[in-house]
């Protein structure tokens, strides 16, 4: 089992990512909120910047592109957009 020691740097961090790990649930609530925060990058500019720095070249089949555009366009549309928690809908 991984442990993490309580108030070390990071620590919160790291058992969230613990968490996270275990509850698959809670992953996607900490992808959300990394939506929220603005701590994501469209994919197309990853695989961009990823096949540059490592020579790669990354095949996504043409469904994969146009799921992965919609949903960064979804994240991305502001009022409207229910990218909430579902634990808070009504």
């Amino acid at each position: 089992m991984k442990k993490a020691v309580a108030g070390s740097k990071g620590s919160k961090q790291r058992l969230l990512d613990i968490a996270a790990q275990a509850d698959a649930t809670e992953g996607i609530h900490q992808g959300l909120e990394d939506v929220k925060k603005g701590r994501v990058q469209p994919a197309r500019e990853f695989f961009a910047e990823f096949e540059a720095e490592h020579g790669l070249f990354v095949s996504i089949a043409a469904r994969a592109k146009r799921d992965l555009a919609l949903l960064y366009k979804q994240s991305t549309l502001g009022p409207g957009n229910d990218m909430r928690d579902s634990r808070t809908r009504s």
